[in-house]
């Protein structure tokens, strides 16, 4: 079982450290287990206790309150918050980290299908579902993640942009921009590739999408074949050797392609080290190129 460090409890759950040292000691809310060498840590039952907590106090319920709940009692008192927590994320993300741990791929479901019905695909990425990843990177940082839990959990997110994907329409290539999507050499994380493809694909354009692990010399022998105007390519996990490598690759092809990179290994680059290529830093980077893209195509037709 997983244990975790009062800082880990601190940004898993948004409950400061001397809050949680204060209601130990008035409410006898969570007694802490203690190394031998005497340091305060946590449990997965602590953790999603926590968790509820949480919940249970973003939805208005006082902490006095909170300490004399029962589980059925709690778990009633969430489900009403549920019902009532339009533009509260906290709740869905605290939800998913729950979901995640129990591995409870109802819970899981449940979540996203309220999400994405409420705030839509889009909104419900950049909002909720990465924060809540950002939130398994400092679990998987600080060694409390089971990779387990991990690979569940991320494989259940891409199985429902994969279903939303499905959804959309297949834009004709004769009439919208094509764009080839791949993961370099060795990148194996394809939830942001996957979430590309939705967006654009719900602009309207079409995509040829290669998936992960593709090496660049494969990515230019696709083009050789099928047309495309523009290359979309994210780094997430290459060493920042081998990503300067593979980017001096697609350097190449500038004077053919229209070619964009995003991902986090290329915050250690300038842009002006590599002036060929449009170099993405955020999400939301992403997201305005695409509707500048999108209104030029739309004030030229």
């Amino acid at each position: 079982m997983a244990t975790y460090s009062i800082k880990d409890i601190e940004q898993l759950t948004g409950i400061r450290s001397h809050t949680l040292r204060i209601w130990e000691r008035r409410y006898e809310l969570l007694l802490s287990k203690r190394t031998d060498t005497n340091i305060r840590f946590y449990d997965e039952e602590d953790l999603k206790y926590l968790l509820q907590a949480a919940l249970l106090l973003n939805g208005g319920y006082r902490i006095s309150k909170i300490s004399q709940m029962g589980l059925e009692e709690r778990a009633n008192c969430i489900e009403k918050i549920s019902s009532q927590s339009e533009g509260n994320y906290e709740v869905f993300i605290h939800k998913l980290i729950l979901s995640m741990i129990d591995m409870n791929e109802v819970l899981f479901d449940n979540v996203i299908q309220e999400c994405f019905t409420l705030k839509g695909v889009e909104f419900s990425m950049f909002h909720i579902l990465y924060p809540f990843l950002e939130r398994v990177g400092i679990m998987w940082i600080v060694g409390s993640a089971n990779p387990a839990n991990e690979h569940f959990i991320s494989n259940l997110i891409r199985q429902k942009l994969i279903a939303e994907i499905d959804k959309l329409p297949i834009p004709s290539p004769r009439n919208s921009p094509t764009y080839l999507l791949f993961l370099p050499e060795g990148e194996l994380h394809e939830i942001s590739l996957l979430f590309l493809n939705y967006m654009l694909r719900v602009r309207g354009n079409y995509t040829l999408y290669l998936g992960q692990n593709t090496p660049v010399r494969e990515a230019r022998e696709i083009l050789n074949h099928y047309s495309a105007k523009y290359i979309f390519t994210i780094f997430t996990s290459s060493s920042p050797r081998r990503a300067q490598e593979m980017l001096n690759e697609l350097s190449e092809l500038a004077d053919k392609y229209t070619i964009m990179v995003a991902g986090r290994t290329i915050l250690e680059f300038p842009q002006e080290q590599f002036p060929q290529l449009n170099f993405l830093y955020s999400g939301e980077d992403v997201r305005t190129w695409l509707e500048l893209q999108n209104y030029k195509r739309e004030t030229t037709l």
